[in-house]
């Protein structure tokens, strides 16, 4: 709310934003904002901040099919041996994202990609048909959406942001209602796997209800808006 009081009066949200949070009150960080000097460790007088992102060819094809060229983003398409750096399949690597403005740049965004059909065929076979313990399965599930969306060790990785964009769970749970072994449970399970991604793994899941490319392509797009005028800069 403070940052919509004083948008038009601030070009670097991503800078009153980091002093908001710094423990100051909204008019302070207004000050220090337009007051702001120009430091070693600022954005070179007159840097533009911009949004790196690393991704796949077929995931640059698919996002952003006209290119970068006049865009707020520059596109880095990953290499087959890159992806293989991932501890994930090819069509599990993550989209990448970074605000980048001079010398500064934000911490990395991760954004993981997973099928609606894939979690409710998960939860499913998990399911069966026998007795069993449901929160335990949410639990084990979870643990297994942690490991697909678990980036290389680095020094940098336990400071990044990881993002679950799942796709169509809606009709997919739709779909397996209507399968003769499906359980009423199921739904109940999948809200709690969704839970313990949030809350244990520190996974931010962000859904695309309807199974369709624009809704997708809608939300990593927004996700890369969200990064160019809120992303921290540090040095």
């Amino acid at each position: 709310s403070a940052l919509l009081l004083h948008k038009d009066m601030i070009q670097d949200h991503g800078r009153y934003l980091s002093v908001l949070h710094g423990g100051c009150s909204p008019e302070e960080a207004l000050d220090r904002t337009l007051c702001a000097p120009d430091t070693s460790a600022s954005p070179a007088r007159g840097a533009a901040r911009s949004v790196s992102i690393q991704l796949t060819k077929e995931q640059a094809a698919k996002y952003f099919p006209s290119g970068d060229s006049g865009a707020f983003y520059k596109l880095s398409i990953l290499s087959t041996t890159e992806t293989e750096h991932f501890s994930v399949p090819t069509n599990m690597s993550p989209i990448i994202m970074c605000t980048v403005c001079g010398s500064l740049a934000s911490k990395k965004l991760r954004i993981y990609e997973l099928e609606g059909s894939d979690l409710a065929e998960l939860i499913q076979r998990a399911c069966g048909d026998g007795e069993i313990d449901f929160v335990a399965t949410a639990q084990e599930i979870g643990r297994r959406l942690d490991v697909r969306c678990q980036p290389q060790a680095t020094a940098e990785s336990t400071t990044e942001r990881r993002i679950l964009l799942i796709c169509g769970m809606s009709p997919a749970m739709d779909c397996i209602a209507k399968k003769p072994d499906y359980r009423p449970e199921m739904r109940t399970v999948l809200d709690m796997v969704l839970c313990d991604v949030m809350i244990r793994y520190n996974i931010t899941v962000i859904q695309a209800v309807r199974k369709k490319e624009e809704d997708r392509v809608n939300a990593v797009r927004q996700l890369a808006l969200a990064c160019l005028y809120y992303g921290y800069l540090v040095a």
